[in-house]
């Protein structure tokens, strides 16, 4: 056995090993309580409160009393002395000669006074029992059941199952738990066993939302927050908590796990929402969290929501609080399974084979119809193929006519490199706690085989967090995240790759020799086969990213608590990038006397975050309540990063870098970054009858990325609400339940510039007269500062037909100002880089948010709809000075029109006497240039006469007009069904893709698109499909390829069915659930050969002008199943 192999099966052992002990030791802690019960007690105390020898009890056997207060009223002053007795004994010896009676599940002890049933006779008394589930009829335990007057008579058991004893036949129960309504069961004489079914409270009001640094109440709500749907975590696919994104939150915009919250709000910086996980804000992707260790996602869209993260809120931030154990919980272990299977959908049609030499001959005659009649025989009769194979290896057109006759559609790349993409997630976790103490501890493994055959990708996470309760007053604790990311062969070619590779190349030599055919040409340089490059290379990376997290909680007084949290924030990645001897050779070294290569290099990268927060609560006069909270965060990341390069290995064996170095070329280089961010900040809230409410955040942040005249911005938001439905006058209105009006002003900034914006920047450029020589990358420009926005905010909430029906909408304006662009200073002043930076621009952005969510049916049978659609508009409304517009590619921004404008000219089809494309001729202004009917031969134009043929396309972005989402949740028993329907309606896409794949040009046989079918001849002069070989349109872009991405999507369908408790109890387990996943089934579109979605980018190169010029892409559908299983 080799030593990587006894190596892999040691760290399996190892992973193993360490879940069994982790299960053994959390199996046992549930153990405790039933033996800390029988452990034996002395207790001794003279004349003594009762409640300070409950209290005393409490604590030496790890218990919780439950009882109403008024049944332990006329208990005052009592001495008990035991010696070494047991729980059950001590209890029996302190209520002994009481009314008390007591019942123990798991760490609760429940104390109920006995009743005087003397004039309840046997036929007025009687005694219930039942089971307590919720609309989907999943047991809850945990519910509160009291009487008429508000005595507890009990709560439900960890099956939701309870038991009442003697109460009178006529009386009614009722039922409380949080985040339902208030149930009340009507006792039945001939009936005594019940079903109860609590209710969500659609509302919510007292749901909490967590906000930055701390949560509120909804109904305390000023600003726009939104909640990521419980059932969108759920039912989660992929393992990438960004997968359930789309379509399920108003005003996020997602496309290929990016998004954007209220569009854009610069034009040259990063777009992307700040991501925040349990208070410190994230540098690692969505992608390494486990979706099950998540407990919510909030959306800070407004500015007076995000005003308190100040200069990185600009666009929005995203929240997210992973899960907790609870106090006093018996223990819940989770463990689940998933595996899914990925496959191509929207896939580009391609011409192949057969087919495809044929079209290449017809554009061939198409540009020289006369050698269409020469002998088969004559070297030009025929498309040409490149000299670099001509007869090499037996490939020539006489065998290929013949391959095809055998193989119509030619080699089938597709099938020789690609994988079935199967994909395995396991995840455990355990959580629960006792008295003074609470767990959460989570374990996940997910590996990924993508679609390129030996690609794959695996993360493993862990999670441990213990919350202690040190006193009333003390609470401490720490939360330890790790995650380890691995990818294998990250440089094998993309599947888009192989849509388009030759059909005509075979895969091995046609000589018979085994060889790769264009693995290296007639001339030995290398050629492109890519199961070539598989066979002589490889790649591996590792990433690993940590927080560790501790927290101290004090009461200081009554209405002060203060907080402090100490984090940091660890990561370490490791590359390398394998070239056989035979694939880099001496011709490519940068010693030609040296052949093979492995580029290593490592990035160490270390945060520290620091938060300290005193909060001051009070009420006055049960009107007033006040809230204050005043913080201090301070930030600091660094990283660097070390690559080596070496050649010449002497054999192919060594390639870990394990070689003689002193024989072997070494190439090094090194660098290192980092900030600091040094804020403080403050909310304040105030309500007034629990009706008006009125909310200050302010954040003042300074950061090393700017100089020092620059490095401080000061970022207010306020917001108030008004809850309508509160008022007096409102009370005759019965169909409306609830109505809230919020309205909401702020600023805040963008500090995603890069670090040092205002400095002058050198890189390394080439040697020079034997040294290395450098070039000035970037220009000084000392007066650089933040961007920055003012937001203002108006919603209204509201709910009618008993909570049958609510709303929220949402309309903003966002003015965004001293947005970095590059202005360009001319070459005359002699730098190699002619751009400076300078905040100079300016952008506006308004839309609305509409989140919509109705109980179509509420019985057995349950049918739910939520449905939401958002807008937003862009209008730049300043650019750098002498700067009428900036220009990326084929998009331009002028001031006064919308981000993303297409500056392309007009197509108009192709001439039927020629076959040559036509464009409309246009004059006039570049911003309102209009036809004048004549249409143009763009053949026969130069570069420059085209290009200024080009038009401000003014109603044609690649941001949508609409977005949104519908889903429809449907429940019936032990089923549940969700369907989500995600769209975007009136943007449009430039298919790169398409025309780099639609054009013939010079020994160019890649396959061609399908769309080139009934392409113009001679003889079919009616075709609107040019095909001319070497045509000047090769490498010209017209509005041929812009194209409508509107699309409907069938985003996720969920079905989970649960099985009944009675069965699952047999085998130990609380629950079973069976889980079936489908994610991007369908999508209806007029977008052709590709995916309708964008590849959204980041910052730099007016990132936010360019980004719907896409490639060939492709779409992916999923299909998931899995089991969950709780004890």
């Amino acid at each position: 056995m080799s030593k990587i192999e006894l190596r892999r099966k040691q760290n399996i052992f190892n992973r193993l090993l360490l879940i069994v002990i982790i299960i053994c030791l959390n199996l046992a802690s549930a153990k405790a309580w039933a033996q800390k019960h029988d452990e034996k007690i002395s207790l001794n105390f003279e004349n003594a409160d009762f409640k300070q020898i409950m209290r005393e009890i409490e604590l030496k056997w790890d218990v919780v009393f439950v009882y109403n207060t008024s049944d332990l009223n006329e208990f005052g002053i009592k001495s008990l002395q035991t010696n070494n007795l047991d729980l059950y004994e001590t209890l029996n010896t302190l209520f002994a000669g009481t009314d008390i009676t007591y019942t123990i599940k798991d760490v609760y002890v429940f104390l109920r006074a006995k009743k005087d049933t003397n004039n309840l006779t046997l036929k007025e008394s009687k005694s219930i029992m039942g089971v307590i589930v919720d609309e989907l009829q999943q047991q809850l335990p945990g519910v509160y059941i009291t009487d008429k007057q508000g005595n507890i008579l009990g709560i439900s058991n960890e099956d939701g199952s309870f038991n009442i004893y003697s109460i009178p036949k006529d009386s009614s129960l009722y039922f409380f738990m949080h985040g339902f309504k208030r149930e009340t069961l009507k006792l039945l004489n001939n009936n005594n066993i019940y079903k109860v079914t609590m209710r969500s409270n659609n509302l919510l009001l007292s749901e909490l939302l967590v906000i930055g640094y701390g949560s509120m109440q909804k109904r305390e709500t000023t600003g726009a927050i939104q909640s990521l749907p419980k059932f969108a975590i759920k039912n989660n696919v992929g393992g990438n908590i960004g997968n359930s994104f789309e379509g399920n939150v108003a005003g996020l915009w997602a496309s290929n796990q990016n998004y954007r919250i209220r569009g854009v709000s610069s034009i040259n910086s990063s777009a992307d929402p700040l991501v925040v996980i349990d208070g410190i804000p994230q540098t690692i992707g969505l992608n390494d969290i486990n979706p099950n260790d998540i407990a919510s996602v909030e959306f800070l869209k407004d500015a007076a929501s995000a005003a308190i993260f100040g200069s990185r809120a600009s666009n929005g931030v995203i929240v997210i609080t992973t899960k907790s154990g609870d106090l006093n919980s018996k223990q819940k272990t989770i463990a689940e399974y998933r595996t899914s299977i990925n496959y191509v959908t929207n896939k580009p049609k391609f011409i192949k084979g057969k087919e495809l030499i044929s079209l290449l001959d017809a554009a061939y005659y198409n540009r020289y119809p006369e050698n269409k009649t020469l002998e088969d025989n004559n070297p030009i009769k025929y498309f040409p193929f490149s000299p670099d194979y001509a007869n090499f290896l037996g490939f020539n057109r006489d065998w290929l006519n013949t391959y095809l006759l055998n193989n119509p559609l030619g080699t089938d790349w597709e099938s020789a490199l690609t994988q079935a993409a199967i994909s395995q997630d396991v995840r455990l976790s355990f959580q629960g706690g006792q008295k003074s103490n609470s767990y959460y501890i989570s374990l996940s493994h997910k590996s990924d085989n993508e679609l390129v055959d030996n690609k794959n990708k695996k993360r493993s996470t862990l999670v441990l967090k213990n919350d202690f309760k040190i006193s009333e007053r003390i609470n401490t604790g720490f939360n330890i995240n790790f995650t380890l990311n691995t990818s294998k062969n990250s440089t094998f070619d993309k599947l888009e790759s192989l849509f388009s590779r030759s059909s005509l190349l075979p895969i091995y030599a046609p000589d018979g020799s085994g060889k790769y055919f264009d693995a290296r040409n007639i001339n030995d340089k290398k050629g492109s086969n890519p199961l070539y490059r598989m066979s002589e290379t490889w790649d591996d990376n590792i990433n690993f990213n940590g927080l560790l997290l501790g927290y101290f909680d004090i009461k200081l007084m009554q209405k002060f608590a203060f907080r402090s949290e100490l984090s940091m924030t660890p990561g370490t990645s490791r590359y390398r990038y394998f070239q056989s001897k035979d694939f880099y050779r001496e011709d490519e070294a940068i010693d030609p006397s040296k052949s093979g290569i492995i580029l290593y290099s490592r990035t160490l990268s270390y945060g520290f975050n620091v938060n300290n927060l005193l909060n001051y609560n009070t009420k006055i006069n049960n009107r007033h309540v006040i809230k204050v909270m005043l913080g201090n965060n301070i930030q600091s990341f660094n990283s660097d990063f070390n690559v080596a390069r070496f050649e010449g290995f002497p054999t192919n064996y060594f390639q870990l870098t394990n070689a003689n170095t002193e024989k072997v070329l070494t190439r090094q280089s090194a660098g290192m970054d980092g900030y600091r961010f040094v804020s403080f900040f403050n909310r304040t809230q105030y309500a007034l009858d629990e009706k008006y409410f009125f909310e200050l955040n302010a954040r003042a942040d300074g950061t090393s990325r700017f100089i020092n005249d620059n490095r401080w911005g000061f970022f207010p938001g306020l917001g108030m609400s008004w809850m309508l439905s509160e008022e007096n006058f409102f009370s005759q209105i019965k169909s409306i339940d609830y109505l809230k009006f919020r309205t909401s002003y702020g600023f805040v900034g963008n500090a995603e510039v890069g670090n040092f914006p205002a400095e002058s920047r050198v890189l390394n450029w080439a040697e020079y007269a034997g040294s290395p020589g450098f070039v000035l990358d970037r220009i000084a420009n000392l007066d650089v500062r933040w961007e920055k926005q003012l937001q203002l905010n108006v919603g209204f909430n509201i709910s009618a037909l008993k909570n049958k029906i609510s709303a929220s909408l949402d309309w903003f304006l966002k003015r965004n100002s001293d947005l970095l662009l590059n202005y360009n200073i001319g070459k005359f002043q002699g730098y190699f880089n002619t751009e400076v930076p300078i905040n100079s621009g300016n952008l506006n952005n308004n839309g609305f948010d509409l989140d919509l969510k109705t109980t179509n049916y509420d019985g057995l049978f349950k049918w739910k709809t939520e449905f939401n659609i958002s807008m937003f508009n862009t209008k730049i409304s300043k650019l750098s000075t002498q700067q009428n517009y900036i220009e990326n590619g084929i998009n331009r921004a002028y001031v006064g029109y919308p981000l993303g404008l297409y500056y392309l000219p007009l197509w108009a089809g192709v001439n039927p006497e020629t076959g040559h494309e036509m464009i409309y001729e246009v004059i006039g202004p570049e911003t309102n240039k209009t036809k004048t009917g004549k249409l143009l031969d763009a053949e026969m134009l130069t570069s420059v006469e085209y290009r200024n043929q080009s038009v401000l396309i003014t109603d044609k972005t690649p941001y949508p007009k609409l977005y949104g989402g519908v889903s429809n949740f449907f429940a019936y028993k032990k089923f549940e069904l969700n369907i989500h329907f995600s769209f975007q309606l009136g943007n449009w896409i430039y298919h790169n893709g398409m025309r780099q794949n639609s054009y013939v040009n010079t020994y160019d046989i890649n396959n061609k698109m399908v769309s080139l079918q009934n392409y113009w001849t001679p003889e079919n002069k009616n075709s609107n499909t040019p095909l001319l070989y070497n045509s000047q349109m090769a490498n010209r872009n017209s509005t041929r390829y812009l194209m409508n991405a509107s699309y409907l999507r069938l985003r996720n369908l969920s079905m989970n069915y649960t099985f009944d408790s009675k069965n699952t109890k047999k085998f130990g387990l609380g629950k079973i659930i069976a889980q079936i996943n489908c994610q991007n089934l369908i999508t209806l579109s007029k977008f052709s050969n590709g995916s309708p979605e964008l590849s959204l980018q980041n910052a730099g190169a007016e990132a936010n002008i360019s980004l719907g010029n896409i490639g060939l892409n492709y779409g992916v559908a999923t299909l998931s199943a899995g089991i969950k299983l709780e004890f």
